[in-house]
């Protein structure tokens, strides 16, 4: 966020990223969110800085934590939505 409350540029492309993996069923099973991986699908950013990108987006209130389950393993896991999205 900028000092006036408005998302960082930045920002506004990873919740893009975050809103393009919901949109194409990139999500964890399970009511599950959006992993950095499967996030990093659908931008410029590595998975590793999305994990930064995320958890700061989560303290600032735009992203929520939630758990679900791998598509591949079926093992719980934390992911994330868009704070407001309907699974939260």
């Amino acid at each position: 966020m900028t000092r006036d409350g408005r998302p960082r540029q930045s920002d506004l492309a990873v919740l893009d990223a975050v809103h393009a993996a919901l949109d194409a069923g990139d999500r964890d099973c399970l009511r599950g969110g959006v992993t950095p991986e499967q996030a990093a699908d659908h931008c410029d950013l590595s998975p590793e800085r999305l994990q930064d990108r995320f958890r700061e987006l989560r303290d600032e209130g735009e992203l929520v934590t939630v758990w679900g389950a791998s598509p591949g393993t079926g093992r719980p896991r934390e992911s994330y939505l868009p704070t407001g999205h309907p699974d939260v």
